[in-house]
This record gives C-alpha cells, structure tokens and sequence, in this order.
C-alpha cells in the first residue's frame, strides 16, 4: 500500500494543481469573454496563481481570532483520533477527497475574483497604432505568439467584444498601467 502511495502522490499533486490553475485561469478569461481556449499553461502564470493563493491564506490566517486557533486545534485532535482506526482513515479519506473536489469548482470562482480585483494591466504602450474605436484597451491574456486585448472605456467598464492581435502588431511594445478594477 505504500507503494501505492508512493507512485500516486507525486503524480497526483501536480496534477491537481495543474487542474485548479487551468480552472482559475478559465474563470478570469471568463470574466473579459475570452474563451476557454485561451487558458494559459506557461509556467508565470502557475507561479503567480501560487502566490496568489500564498497572499490569500496569509490574509486569512492573520484575521483568525484565538478562538478560532482553539477550534482549529480541536479539530487536528479529532483527525489525530480518526487515524487510529481503519474505518477513521477511510472516512478521513473520503472527507479529504471531498474538500479537494470542492476547492476545484471554487477556482473557476477564484479566477473571477481575481479578474474583478486586479487593477494593474498590460497596455499597448504609447504610440502605438489604434486598434480600434475604444477609448483604452487592457491585455489580460498573452497567448502565445498572440495577444488578447480587451475594449475598456473611460468608467472602466468592458465595452465590447476581446481582439486577438499577432504580438508582432504592437512594435511599440506594452506598459504596464493602474487602470483600477475592470467592471464587467
């Protein structure tokens, strides 16, 4: 059974982290129009959802009150005493494995929330050739060789439909701006 363990693990981890990343990533495409075949899988992306979710626990544990600690401890007595018995394990397991499920179907949530917040943005810099009649445009998603620019107007409000553009168009490069939260 340990061995069993022992191959599962490090193949398992990965990849439901890799699955709850792609499923944030599809929840803030989601939120600028960008379809779901847009979902980013570099390597920047992963880290930055990490630390991310780092910031998140950090703020979240900094607000627990110390009875909240008191309960949190209580409950590492129970999964202690659960471990002792085989059917105490397997109802751990399960309980577990629940909670995973469930974490993953609030990334695509959590993806949302973190398009809703984010203030910074890739902007094509200035002098750059206009796109199109918006008054600004943000790039939320670099997809490869393409760039997805998205149509904001001065409430900052998205008010059209995104752009895919060839990265090659944008000779001037990107700056990066604090547009403020994007409203939908």
């Amino acid at each position: 059974m340990k061995m069993f363990w022992s191959i599962l693990l490090p193949i398992a981890i990965p990849a439901y982290l890799l699955g709850a990343g792609a499923l944030a990533s599809f929840g803030y495409n989601s939120y600028f129009g960008i379809p779901g075949s847009y979902v980013s899988t570099s390597a920047t992306f992963y880290a930055v959802f990490a630390l991310n979710l780092y910031t998140i626990a950090v703020g979240l544990i900094a607000t627990v009150p110390w009875w909240g600690w008191l309960i949190n401890l209580l409950i590492v007595g129970v999964i202690a005493y659960l471990l002792l018995s085989r059917i105490g394990r397997i109802l751990l397991l399960i309980g577990v494995l629940f909670l995973l499920v469930r974490l993953l179907f609030g990334m695509v949530d959590l993806g949302i929330i973190f398009a809703k917040t984010q203030t910074q943005y890739e902007v094509p810099a200035a002098g750059c050739a206009p796109i199109g009649p918006a008054a600004n445009y943000v790039i939320p998603v670099i997809a490869g060789d393409n760039v997805i620019v998205v149509p904001v107007d001065k409430n900052n409000t998205i008010s059209g439909d995104f752009i895919i553009k060839p990265a090659t168009d944008f000779t001037c490069g990107f700056a990066y701006k604090n547009i403020g939260e994007i409203k939908d």
